[in-house]
């Protein structure tokens, strides 16, 4: 049985070395089995979410003034999650929806200079668009009225203008100080004339349409 085992391993270490001088090197069995010559197919890339608009812009408020945008995501049936940081200057509707297409609709409130929509889906794909909410310039001139004497001989005006659409109009603390008027009220400007009756301060605060405000300080001193 001794010899046996021995002349067995010396012929297996034989056809090794014979392997090995015909192939110039070591002989090693492959790793793996050999490729059938089939090419797999590369993998399916997920479709983007997308927005369809990159800026909103708003000039006005109220609902005459929404837009729309539309979230997409091709071949996805799952839910949207939909946020601003806009707080309560800009509504958004529907606040949930479902792909692969959403419409949403925003409504400016106020007025904010700047602030993001973000629409998620349930893989935590993010697609962004960028809001402002902002409106034409208040002006009020003189900001301050001074007067030294009271009557009618002394009256004084101060101008508004913007030049947006609308009325504006004005509340006053100075029932007791001065007496204030004015003819038309509507945009693009308008004069105010307040004439000084008693010795004091108040303020006159100058609305437009957009909810912006400005104040006009009054001082009458005799």
């Amino acid at each position: 049985m001794f010899h046996r085992t021995k002349i067995g391993q010396a012929l297996v270490g034989a056809a090794f070395l014979m392997i090995v001088a015909c192939h110039g090197g070591p002989a090693t069995l492959p790793s793996t089995p050999l490729s059938s010559g089939a090419v797999p197919a590369p993998e399916k890339k997920a479709a983007p979410l997308k927005l369809s608009l990159a800026t909103l812009t708003f000039t006005a408020v109220g609902a005459a003034s929404a837009k729309t945008i539309v979230a997409s995501e091709k071949d996805y049936k799952g839910a949207f999650k939909i946020v601003t940081t806009c707080g309560s200057a800009v509504t958004v509707s529907p606040k949930k929806s479902k792909g692969p297409k959403a419409t949403l609709t925003l409504t400016p409130v106020s007025a904010v200079p700047s602030c993001t929509l973000k629409v998620t889906d349930s893989k935590k794909h993010t697609a962004t668009a960028k809001i402002s909410v902002t409106f034409p310039a208040l002006t009020v001139n003189p900001a301050a009225l001074s007067f030294g004497a009271v009557g009618s001989s002394y009256a004084k005006t101060f101008a508004i203008a913007q030049t947006g659409t609308g009325a504006f109009k004005q509340t006053n603390t100075c029932s007791a100080i001065a007496t204030i008027a004015s003819g038309s009220l509507n945009a693009p400007s308008a004069t105010v004339t307040v004439t000084p009756v008693a010795a004091g301060s108040c303020t006159i605060t100058v609305f437009d349409a957009y909810g912006q405000s400005k104040p006009v300080a009054i001082s009458v001193t005799t």
